[in-house]
């Protein structure tokens, strides 16, 4: 089975496949969530829109972490990333459609 877009192209947009992974599923979840809102049924998979989103530069993935919540704790960003405390933020592109 080939995959379109190719793995790699993805990557060449979102730094790592655990990230792609995790920007797929949260669009995804997005995109069925707005089917279901308007009641507009969808005529392809949400994996797949969100997919094609990544590979057309629709999405923009900003990688950002929260600080620590303790005022004494001065904690790393490796700290917060070990922790689990990275956040994933998604924006689209103004001109796609």
């Amino acid at each position: 089975m080939l995959l379109y877009p190719p793995m790699k192209d993805l990557l060449e947009k979102v730094p790592s496949r655990y990230m792609l992974v995790n920007v797929v599923a949260h669009r995804a979840r997005e995109i069925s969530s707005e089917s279901e809102q308007t009641g507009i049924p969808l005529e392809e998979k949400a994996v797949t829109l969100a997919v094609r989103e990544v590979a057309d530069g629709q999405l923009q993935v900003r990688n950002r972490l929260r600080r620590p919540k303790s005022k004494k704790s001065k904690g790393t960003a490796c700290e917060a990333r070990a922790s689990g405390e990275a956040l994933l933020a998604l924006s689209r592109s103004k001109g796609g459609g």
